[in-house]
């Protein structure tokens, strides 16, 4: 196992980011498959100096994306991929990352996913200012009277711990399970949090329904049956989502500006980086079951 130290330290910044792979309807364009190393110092909560303008398109959220991922100092399983699909204009992002550190509990690998998507609607929306918007929706009004609320990118979180291909071992047993499922739970909740402190927000309206701003599902197990109805563990997996809210430009320079989502995007790097080495150190429970199999 590696010392909280060692996967913490900084890393060189002179690995630029990763090129970016693309997919149209669904068809991905061949590449190599390899690890890259990303990163430099590992990120903190501090929200930092903001660009000038803090306008959000789709390839400036991506720009963003990519900075604070880097800071992070993740190792990048392959190329993040984009995807674009046509009749919807939808576009989707999606990388997969290992721990810093590297594997520690082979051979059971573990990766986190981290995706999102965005609209063809939040495509229109940034693409031009908040006032024409509310002009060609509501037509001629007085756009410093109308309130909005900004939009809200859901990052889909995924961390998975997964035997070779082929290769599942005999279900651990009932108590083998119980001390990997409290482990998990407990670290990810309270020791090495995955989501933000603030899930949930009461509505600005009253009588509004209630805003969750992140989510966490339990521990899943990924199981078959074989034909003598043993059951055989292929993997594990934990799923989650965190809300991030996107900065409207308006025509107004004296409307106070919307906050860069930088600062939260390092944030919740700095999270995931420490939650996914938990989620390693807590898998090691599922490994004796190879000694007695």
């Amino acid at each position: 196992m590696h010392s909280l130290e060692e996967w913490a330290a900084p890393v060189p910044e002179d690995n630029g980011p990763a090129p970016v792979g693309l997919t149209v309807l669904g068809e991905r364009l061949p590449s190599a498959r390899h690890t890259n190393a990303i990163g430099s110092t590992a990120p903190t909560e501090s929200v930092g100096a903001q660009p000038a303008e803090a306008t959000m398109r789709y390839e400036e959220f991506v720009v963003a994306w990519n900075e604070e991922l880097r800071r992070a100092g993740f190792r990048v399983l392959g190329w993040p991929v984009e995807s674009i699909e046509l009749p919807s204009m939808g576009r989707s992002y999606m990388v997969r990352l290992e721990p810093f550190g590297g594997q520690d509990v082979k051979p059971l690998f573990v990766t986190a996913a981290l995706s999102w998507q965005w609209g063809a609607l939040e495509t229109a929306r940034t693409v031009t200012t908040e006032d024409d918007l509310l002009t060609t929706l509501l037509g001629s009004t007085d756009t410093d009277r109308v309130q909005t609320e900004r939009s809200r990118l859901r990052i889909d979180i995924t961390f998975h711990a997964t035997f070779p291909f082929g290769e599942p071992i005999q279900m651990p047993d009932a108590p083998t399970r119980a001390r990997w499922f409290r482990e998990t739970v407990a670290r990810l909740d309270s020791i090495e949090p995955l989501l933000p402190e603030e899930i949930v927000r009461e509505s600005k309206r009253q009588g509004g329904p209630v805003e969750v701003l992140a989510w966490r599902g339990d521990p899943e197990l990924e199981v078959t049956c074989g034909a003598d109805g043993g059951l055989k563990l292929h993997g594990v997996k934990l799923a989650a989502w965190q809300g991030i809210d996107l900065p409207r430009q308006w025509d107004n320079s004296e409307r106070k500006r919307d906050e860069h989502p930088a600062g939260h995007l390092r944030a919740m790097f700095a999270r995931v980086k420490v939650a996914l080495h938990a989620w390693m150190e807590a898998a090691d429970h599922l490994r004796p079951s190879l000694v007695s199999h």
